[in-house]
């Protein structure tokens, strides 16, 4: 018999307090699997009931590469795999709000809660503010469980995934990829004709970025992986002479307007819980013309390593 969930957290940057891990509840056939990358910390496994450890140190890439452990891991052992990253604070019931949608929504592979940003907690620069409302839409609360539809995605910093799905359809994060793995995974799923859920009341909070350098440089990856994930893998295939044509003739000339309809999607959630909001409408726009720049410039660097 399978257990109940896998709860998956990969610890590779930032340390964690793991008083946040302690309060999570647990079932007794639930168990926690702590990734311990590049990272030394003093943990002691006999303050958990059902814990297991993995040290690594992957030196490109950790992330999807761990995470994918953990799916083969889930695969022959558990009915769910909950993925939650360490810099968040999760709520404590949130493994059996993920569970409990599952045995709700049997046909629903992928079920995500909000990501709230840590502004919201206490508030500390304008870069975190930005970080917060720009990283994900999922950083409001929904009122209802819901269905998410393009172009919006789940966070990997809070998804849970049935693993039959998984064992079924064949399918892993890219281990290729930087940033940007949750994105493709959900698209793997959607090309399949299976849906995305967004749950209420299971939430987390997630350590934004304070300073201006880590948060510039968090949105340059992003420019980067829209490259590869939206146009090179995406709308072209990886033909390479329409990819060539397309940046060269037609995205210098679109992109403004692009960043337009970006900044609209993100920040209309915001606007519909505070009109307010629709005064950081040019600054996010300035935030999503760094990444179309940083998408061009990773073209140019796979257009010289092509040639």
């Amino acid at each position: 018999m399978k257990g109940r969930v896998l709860i998956c957290i990969l610890i590779h940057q930032k340390p964690i307090n793991f008083k946040y891990l302690q309060r999570i509840k647990l079932n007794k056939n639930d168990q926690l699997l702590i990734i311990f990358d590049k990272i030394n910390l003093k943990f002691d496994k006999k303050k958990f009931k059902n814990v297991k450890v993995i040290i690594g140190n992957k030196k490109n890439n950790p992330v999807p590469y761990y995470r994918n452990l953990a799916i083969k891991y889930a695969k022959k052992k558990f009915e769910n795999v909950l993925f939650i990253d360490s810099d968040t604070v999760p709520a404590k019931d949130i493994v059996n709000k993920h569970y409990n949608a599952h045995k709700k929504f049997k046909s629903i592979p992928l079920i995500g809660g909000a990501v709230k940003p840590s502004y919201s907690l206490k508030y500390k620069s304008v870069w975190e503010f930005f970080d917060g409302i720009c990283s994900w839409f999922t950083s409001i609360e929904p009122k209802n469980d819901r269905i998410i539809s393009k172009p919006y995605h789940l966070p990997t910093c809070n998804l849970s995934i049935k693993t039959n799905y998984l064992k079924k359809h064949k399918i892993y994060f890219d281990e290729k990829l930087r940033t940007g793995e949750d994105v493709d995974l959900c698209n793997k799923f959607r090309s399949k004709n299976l849906k995305l859920m967004l749950i209420k009341n299971a939430s987390i909070i997630h350590q934004d970025r304070i300073g201006f350098i880590e948060f510039l440089n968090h949105q340059l990856e992003w420019g980067k992986h829209h490259y590869y994930l939206r146009y090179k893998k995406l709308i072209f295939k990886n033909n390479k002479f329409l990819l060539f044509l397309f940046f060269l003739f037609v995205y210098p000339f679109i992109f403004p307007f692009f960043n337009f309809v970006m900044t609209y999607y993100t920040i209309v959630p915001w606007i519909k819980k505070n009109f307010l909001f629709s005064l950081n409408f040019i600054p996010i726009y300035m935030v999503y013309f760094i990444k179309s720049l940083s998408t061009y410039m990773e073209f140019l660097r796979d257009l010289i390593k092509i040639r």
